[in-house]
């Protein structure tokens, strides 16, 4: 869940980096910068800062989708997790679905809006919108089960060392033994 809070800051980071290098760009690159139309700049650091987030998205999607089998396959060996194992098995699923479907479908149509290489740029733009909120919609829902998960194994951790400490620990047997 911490990486995905990171992914989801280096992509905010990447866009607010665009604008802070084209407002006050570092002095070896000012020239380059200022001899090319101020809009034609934007694009080209835009298509970095997409390019790189883009990089971010697939390697962690891959990423998650071994944290899931791993995750999945060690609450399935426990007999009184096996149920609990489905939650991260469906993760993965959604995971596969962004990897292998959404995800590839947001680089095209991104690529398509950044240079205006579609015919129909209201089309491909509405087409990336779309798939930017299916995205979000997956990753909420992941975010969601991941909590599930982690409430349920943290709950069953402290239940579990409340069952099994030892009675010298208990306040209620040191009293007793006192009196």
């Amino acid at each position: 869940m911490g990486a995905s809070f990171f992914v989801a800051f280096a992509v905010t980071r990447n866009f607010a980096n665009v604008e802070e290098v084209l407002q006050s760009p570092p002095e070896p690159a000012a020239s380059v910068i200022h001899a090319i139309t101020p809009g034609n700049a934007r694009i080209i650091l835009q298509h970095l800062a997409n390019e790189e987030l883009r990089s971010y998205l697939e390697n962690w999607e891959v990423a998650q989708i071994g944290l899931d089998l791993i995750l999945a396959g060690l609450l399935f060996l426990e007999p009184s997790t096996r149920k609990l194992a489905l939650v991260p098995a469906a993760m993965c699923l959604l995971v596969a679905f962004q990897h292998f479907r959404v995800t590839p479908e947001i680089i095209w149509s991104g690529r398509q809006v950044a240079f205006g290489l579609s015919t129909e740029d209201l089309a491909a733009r509405k087409r990336l919108n779309v798939m930017q909120r299916i995205y979000e919609f997956i990753e909420i829902s992941k975010f969601c089960m991941a909590t599930i998960v982690g409430i349920f194994l943290i709950t069953r951790g402290a239940a579990r060392r409340h069952r099994h400490r030892p009675p010298e620990w208990d306040s209620s047997s040191e009293h007793a033994a006192r009196t």
